[in-house]
């Protein structure tokens, strides 16, 4: 195992606004990195799930499409 020192999202923060003063950049750019990983998640989820494939009635409860919903933040 290594010994290289990764600093956590508050360092990164505190260093962000110590060089350029501008709190609200920071937390824009994380806000785009957490929304373009639940993409990310959303999409190998539906292709290795082959959920792509699948159609849904009303009246389906479909967990992929539950898990897909909890990702983005819509579902607890």
């Amino acid at each position: 195992m290594s010994n290289i020192w990764t600093p956590n999202t508050d360092e990164v923060r505190g260093t962000w606004i110590a060089m350029t003063h501008a709190p609200e950049a920071f937390d824009r750019w994380i806000e785009q990195i957490r929304a373009s990983e639940r993409q990310r998640a959303i999409d190998i989820l539906d292709q290795e799930t082959v959920h792509y494939g699948k159609t849904h009635s009303a009246k389906t409860a479909c967990r992929t499409c539950d898990i897909m919903l909890a990702i983005q933040g819509e579902k607890q």
